[in-house]
């Protein structure tokens, strides 16, 4: 039976087509019947694996019929248990073509045929979350998403999880997530050393694999020579992290009880289960003052609840690190005492609010929006009293 795996990121730039390439080749090497599939337009993979040398025929032709989807055109590469099959797509027209594929269902029942014969079957989506990444992931029985420990790639992971959990909802209920890949890792970068130690403490264990693939100049390298990193001369010590990838992702896609979505958040960030607590909180706090909507982030600038939001919640999440910079300069120039409040003024009858606290040696923030006449600071403390006594309770 086949485990069909997409592989996905919200950003671009973080590795996605590279962990494809060496996943699929760590997958080959440890036995298992590998099929990578390049399921974007743009080619990445397909340009990565330098297909186009040696066939332009790929998704799109099966998609057309063209081809029949056993005889895979570009055949076995790299290792005689791995496949790749390019995207296919050349121009304008051809994207056109795989997006109206996508939106018309054909994608699905074209990749089921593809993976006939083979253990794992991944795809190499395209970034962001748009008709074809949504198609793939109804195809898929897993998906795992890449990052790398940049602020802005962090704050792209809700909308990432929620597309995929939309589609576990309404398209496919039995798509399960794997984990979140950390990919492209500097260790020696205070930031990323930083912004890694945060979300591995705010959220439970699984949420990430235990593997993380270090930055190294070496898989460059290897994209110029059109191979995995592992047929490079001496690059078997940048592989490994890839083929200990590859032992996890066997034991993640062997247990069935995994769960389908995000793992809940552990100690350091509130808890899945206490949204609704949070949400309560913040339309008592907006009925008592004539607040218009509030939000609830953490340090990152990721949303963790909101109420009454008619802006995007990641945007408005990202926001907040925009006015705490603000709290931290009045810090440093007027010599405040850890200042919590900042208001803006957005117009003749608006106004933003922001307000800091802390608990569980974390850093939060909420989020007001309303009218200058509503009441400041009203019962914000209140609120927060209680938000704080859930977190650290």
């Amino acid at each position: 039976m086949s485990r069909i795996i997409t592989i996905a990121s919200q950003k671009g730039g973080v590795g996605k087509t590279t962990t494809a390439l060496n996943l699929g080749y760590g997958l080959s090497r440890a036995g298992k019947r590998t099929l990578v599939i390049d399921g974007d337009p743009q080619g990445g993979l397909t340009a990565a694996c330098n297909l186009k040398k040696k066939t332009a025929r790929g998704l799109l032709h099966v998609l057309e019929e063209e081809i029949d989807a056993a005889g895979h055109p570009a055949g076995f590469l790299f290792h005689e248990n791995l496949a790749i099959l390019g995207s296919g797509a050349i121009d304008a027209n051809d994207i056109s073509r795989l997006e109206e594929a996508a939106e018309q269902g054909q994608l699905v029942p074209a990749i089921q045929r593809l993976a006939a014969g083979f253990e794992y079957v991944l795809l190499d989506a395209p970034v962001g979350v748009g008709r074809i990444a949504r198609a793939l992931l109804s195809a898929s029985d897993f998906y795992l998403i890449v990052i790398n420990c940049k602020a802005g790639t962090m704050k792209t992971l809700p909308r990432m999880m929620r597309t995929a959990e939309w589609v576990r909802a309404e398209v496919k209920p039995d798509l399960r997530f794997l984990g979140v890949l950390v990919n492209m890792y500097d260790g020696d970068s205070s930031p990323e050393k930083k912004i890694y130690a945060y979300f591995k403490a705010s959220l439970s264990r699984n949420f990430f694999f235990d593997t993380v693939i270090p930055l190294d100049d070496r898989f460059e390298r290897a994209s110029f020579h059109s191979v995995p990193v592992a047929m490079l001369r001496q690059g078997e010590n940048p592989f490994f992290p890839h083929a200990s990838l590859a032992g996890e992702l066997l034991a993640r896609t062997a247990d069935t009880a995994a769960p389908g979505g995000p793992a809940p958040a552990g100690e350091g960030g509130p808890r899945r289960d206490e949204d609704d607590f949070f949400m309560d909180r913040l339309q008592e706090l907006c009925e008592k003052n004539g607040y218009s909507s509030a939000l609830l982030a953490d340090e990152m600038g990721l949303s963790l609840t909101s109420c009454n939001c008619t802006i995007d919640t990641d945007a408005l999440a990202a926001f907040t690190s925009v006015l705490a910079d603000s709290l931290e300069k009045a810090e440093s120039v007027l010599d405040q005492e850890d200042p919590n409040n900042i208001t803006l003024e957005v117009n003749e009858s608006d106004r933003i609010i922001l307000h800091r606290f802390k608990a569980l040696n974390s850093t939060y923030f909420l989020l007001l929006t309303g009218p200058r006449a509503a009441v400041f600071p009203g019962t914000i403390e209140e609120t927060v009293a209680a938000i704080r006594a859930r977190l650290t309770g």
